[in-house]
């Protein structure tokens, strides 16, 4: 079972779209029981796919905060991708998932 938990900070921001994605940033990587997800914007509906290397898509969900922690205790050892889209753009990122 992924657990996924929310968290809220309401502020404004200028970021423009184009640089959106580049602010997002997954910590700590690697990681032991889980994983944050920073940095998003909100009200940017963003999908996130959780894949293993051979391409297996183990989670999927649409992020609702600015912060969201993934709890990764059901998950083996090893490599994972991290997609995310707005519907237009995608961006693939990797974490390392350790014992």
């Amino acid at each position: 079972t992924l657990t996924l938990n929310t968290s809220f900070n309401c502020a404004t921001s200028g970021i423009n779209e184009a640089t959106a994605f580049d602010r997002i940033s997954i910590y700590p990587n690697p990681a032991r029981s889980g994983f944050w997800i920073n940095n998003i914007l909100p009200n940017e509906n963003i999908t996130v796919q959780l894949s293993d290397p051979l391409g297996k898509i183990i989670y999927t969900e649409i992020l609702s905060g600015e912060k969201e922690q993934f709890i990764t205790a059901s998950l083996s050892q090893g490599i994972y991708f991290v997609s995310l889209s707005d519907g237009t753009k995608k961006v693939v990122k990797k974490v390392v998932i350790q014992d």
